[in-house]
């Protein structure tokens, strides 16, 4: 609308500026003609006057020719005859010069003609009275059209005037026009420019008009590329286009989803909003659409999808009052019913009656105070009326409108039925635990959120001298010593808002009942529930002597430090702002190759015996040190023709004010130390060439991943040792039962220490077991594990007296997969199924292999096992590893929980997250132990 206003107003500041032109044009025309008629009546006007003189001269002479004195006529004569006239402006008067040139040339000394002259005189009479009347006539006419010049001059002028008001009128509002225009031009450009969706304009014929950035990002096209082309170069299938123009023609507008193309062809899904534009009249000019790529969006809906549908919890969203909307397909495999059967029902009507009330009761708190998210156990009746645990995890919905309103929420129910009938039994056991508690000699304690305390044993009441009445009226901050209570108030809110119950160790010192400061080493750990931090155990032990040895040999290393560090070491102070040494030691002589004075004299060290290789070291340092920072180098010396090392370390010395006035520094005689270390690295390349061959030859006694997938397709193992040389080892092997049944053994072995001990352990312990797959008398994993305990103690010669506890931890499995049945055994190990998406841990002996006092058989676990199960078993080194953010240990729990999550993909994909999840805990701590985690998919 703006534009034709702006439009029109141009046509008619064009008219308005063409007609001023025109009409000044005209005036100057006549203006110019004015001039010239002008001239012509001053001209004419002229020969009047001289034409109407010499006709009155001339009539007077002629009239008064006889009665004039000879000589007054001849002057008279004279003078009219030389008689100037403008020929040049008046050419009629060349008649009057004709006559006057007869007049002169008559004789008038000498006995002038007088009929002749009279005659002439007569003649110039006539020939003037006729020029002016002439003249006068003509004068007349052009005074006439002068008049009329100069009125219709004043008319188109008049004209004018009033055409430039209007035109300036009209100029000011299309300059005004002209400014909102380029003001909509910059603001459509910053829209084209900055919109993060597509903005594509055209014609009414489909021409391409506008093109964004974000429409030349998305498609790859620049905008002179597809500017003056049909939008269809952007739509994958013509189709497309034909039915978006259809909608556009019916419905003015086009909303949905449409196939494009890129500028290399690639297809793309946008959702597109598509309008007709119209000008003032409601003609329809163009239209202009408006697209975003939802490959991705409609890409991760589907997956999204994906995962509800297939996921192993129930998944539903219900409205304000409870009723289901939509409930995944999992919960006819937890709870019986199917969807459709439980859409509109309340998911109250599933809750066992003993439970409703209560459960009522919390959610109704829960959405009276608009909590957003939230964990609740109870029990439910399933289709088939048997009752089941479930943990539901609640979030509610709010409306968009108003943040205050629930609209409804998601819930997520899993199946909790296993682990709450543990969690019932351990608390049934939690007596019998309490008796081993007061019998333990270790200090273990037990105190809430505020700092009560829950429960001590018997040892710790000993230890710190409080009794049960004490305990119920002080808190554990009010035992802990000042110089630990920050430690331990920051700790404890740590713990409290922390939902992890993993173990933290931490030092502390309390305050006995008799005022005694005891320092303690704790191992803590909390107890969740719903989320939350319900409680702290922790296991104590008195280190108190320990640190007092500790602190006496700190101080004692401090006082050897400074004693060894004077004796045979340059001290020396150095003034840099006067640029000379204030001190230096005696025996710089000695250690330098100068003597006090030389360095007292400001003579230049570096430049009489510095080595020329160290001269840029050098001076670097005294940048450091010059710019307020530290440094220690080593350099070398030339002195008395001899190479001499020197380690110097120099330290900034400030002024109140921060700036740096001094450096004061050690320097020591390290030739002979250095020349050590060349020796003991070229000793350690040697033991590290041997220990590099022996990994070389523990990696060989190692099955390879292709030589794993034989009987494994689907497997995997991750490991890591911890050093060069590693205590874990791992073995797949075939053997024979005693039936001739094909079957395959495999297993994880964490033998007693790592590095080169454990290395060549390993080596030991892995012939042994290889060793015992060969005998026809045994027949089981247990019995496998028995005698190659039997094999390691006479190895080492163990008995009561000479006790060698070296020995290994192993998890051994053996498959008959013809009967679907595993064979397990394990010493201080598990191994871990998953099947159905459900984890079972089996549990091995609790005794190494190895010398024990009482040594018991091994037991065998037979498992049966189905195609589609996935079995793991793993040393301790991945649970044990030590956090960089935590300081706590990855614990085996959390591992389980990984394996729960990733079970269901690919091996290899298995492992690429376990490695990442262990490498991403571990950060840049040391690694505890040696790492190996097996997994075998059935």
């Amino acid at each position: 609308m703006k534009v034709n206003k702006i439009k029109k107003r141009g046509r008619l500041f064009a008219i308005l500026l063409s007609c001023t032109i025109s009409f000044i044009v005209v005036s100057l025309i006549l203006v110019f003609k004015s001039h010239e008629a002008r001239n012509y009546v001053d001209e004419r006007t002229e020969g009047i006057t001289i034409a109407s003189e010499l006709d009155f001269t001339s009539f007077s002479l002629y009239s008064s020719f006889e009665q004039l004195e000879h000589d007054k006529l001849l002057a008279r004569l004279k003078s009219l005859s030389v008689t100037e006239l403008p020929v040049n402006t008046n050419p009629e008067l060349g008649i009057l010069a004709s006559s006057l040139n007869e007049l002169r040339t008559g004789s008038f000394n000498n006995a002038p003609d007088n009929v002749l002259i009279k005659y002439t005189l007569l003649k110039i009479h006539q020939q003037s009275q006729q020029i002016v009347d002439e003249n006068r006539e003509k004068v007349a006419i052009v005074d006439a059209q002068l008049s009329d010049y100069w009125i219709y001059t004043y008319i188109l002028v008049a004209i004018a005037c009033i055409l430039s008001i209007l035109l300036s009128i009209s100029a000011y509002f299309i300059i005004a026009s002209g400014k909102q225009l380029a003001k909509l031009s910059r603001q459509n450009r910053l829209l084209l420019n900055n919109s993060i969706d597509c903005i594509i304009v055209c014609d009414r014929d489909g021409i391409i008009q506008e093109f964004s950035k974000e429409a030349e990002r998305l498609f790859g096209y620049k905008a002179s590329e597809v500017r003056k082309k049909n939008v269809k170069v952007l739509y994958f299938h013509d189709d497309g286009i034909e039915i978006v123009n259809q909608v556009l023609a019916d419905r003015g507008k086009f909303s949905g989803e449409v196939l494009n193309k890129d500028k290399d062809g690639k297809p793309f899904t946008s959702f597109l909003s598509a309008s007709l534009l119209y000008d003032e009249n409601r003609e329809v000019v163009g239209s202009m659409g408006i697209s975003r790529d939802i490959t991705q969006q409609k890409k991760t809906e589907d997956e999204f999808r994906h995962i509800i549908d297939n996921a192993s919890d129930i998944i539903y969203t219900a409205d304000v009052n409870g009723n289901f909307i939509y409930i995944n397909p999992s919960v006819e495999g937890i709870l019986g019913y199917t969807g459709e059967e439980l859409a509109g029902r309340s998911y109250l009507s599933l809750i066992h009656p003993d439970h409703v009330n209560h459960v009522k009761a919390y959610y109704t708190d829960y959405f009276k105070n608009r909590k957003k998210e939230s964990f609740y156990e109870f029990q439910v009746i399933r289709k088939d009326g048997s009752v089941i645990w479930v943990g539901q995890n609640i979030r509610t919905v709010f409306s968009l409108v108003d943040n205050r309103t629930i609209t409804g929420f998601h819930g997520i129910v899993r199946n909790r039925n296993e682990r709450k009938v543990v969690e019932i039994k351990l608390a049934e056991s939690e007596k019998q635990y309490r008796e081993l508690f007061d019998n333990s000699s270790e200090l273990i304690q037990s105190i809430d959120t505020s700092g009560r305390f829950l429960y001590v044993n018997k040892a710790w009441k000993e230890t710190l001298g409080y009794s049960d009445e004490e305990l119920k009226t002080i808190k554990i901050q009010d035992i802990i010593h000042p110089e630990s209570k920050v430690h331990c108030e920051t700790l404890l809110g740590k713990l409290i808002t922390s939902a992890d119950s993993g173990e933290t160790r931490t030092r502390y010192a309390i305050l006995t009942k008799d005022g005694e400061k005891k320092i303690f080493g704790s191992s803590v750990n909390t107890k969740i529930e719903d989320n939350k931090v319900v409680s702290i155990q922790s296991f104590i032990r008195d280190i108190t002597r320990q640190e007092e040895t500790q602190r006496l040999l700190k101080k004692s290393e401090v006082n050897f430090r400074q004693i060894a560090e004077t004796i045979n070491d340059v001290f020396y102070l150095y003034n840099i702002v006067d640029n000379k040494y204030e001190y230096i030691s005696p025996n710089c002589a000695t250690i330098l190759g100068a003597d006090q004075e030389f360095f007292y004299s400001g003579k230049s060290h570096t430049a009489r015996f510095a080595h020329p290789d160290d001269y840029a070291k050098l001076k670097e340092s005294n940048v450091l040190v010059n710019s307020g920072k530290p440094y220690e180098i080593e350099y070398r010396l030339n002195i008395e023709g001899k190479t001499r090392w020197i380690n110097e370390k120099s330290f900034p010395i400030r002024d109140t004010s921060g700036n740096v006035t001094s450096n004061s520094g050690i320097c020591r005689d390290v030739t002979n130390i250095n020349a050590a270390q060349d020796t003991i690295q070229k000793q350690n390349n040697e033991i590290g060439k041997s220990i590099t061959y022996a990994k070389f030859i523990q990696d060989s006694s190692l099955p390879t991943q292709s030589e794993i997938a034989v009987n494994f397709p689907e497997s995997f193992v991750f490991y890591s040792p911890k050093d060069i040389l590693s205590g874990d080892f791992f073995i797949f092997d075939s053997v024979k039962s005693n039936t001739g049944e094909e079957m395959t053994v495999f297993l994880v072995a964490d033998c007693t220490g790592h590095g080169v001990p454990g290395g060549i352990l390993s080596l030991l312990c892995n012939s042994l077991i290889r060793e015992a797959f060969t005998q026809t008398n045994l027949y089981t994993p247990s019995e496998a594990l028995d005698s190659v305990r039997d094999k390691i103690i006479r190895f080492f010669r163990s008995s009561h007296i000479k006790r060698m506890q070296d020995g290994m931890d192993v998890a051994l499995c053996v498959l008959n997969q013809e009967q679907d049945k595993l064979y397990f055994s394990g010493a201080n190990s598990t191994v871990v199924i998953i099947s159905n998406n459900e984890l079972t841990e089996y549990r091995g002996d609790k005794q190494h292999i190895g010398y024990n006092v009482t040594p018991k058989p091994f037991n065998s676990h037979v498992i049966d096992i189905k195609k589609g199960d996935c079995i793991y078993l793993f040393t301790d080194g991945y649970a044990d590893q030590f956090g960089e953010k935590s300081d706590k240990k990855f614990s085996k729990k959390r591992l389980k929980n990984i394996l729960l999550s990733v079970h269901e993909e690919p091996m290899r994909m298995q492992k690429s997250k376990l490695q990442y999840e262990f490498f991403e805990w571990r950060g840049q701590n040391e690694q505890t132990d040696d790492v190996t985690l097996l997994g075998i998919k059935i």
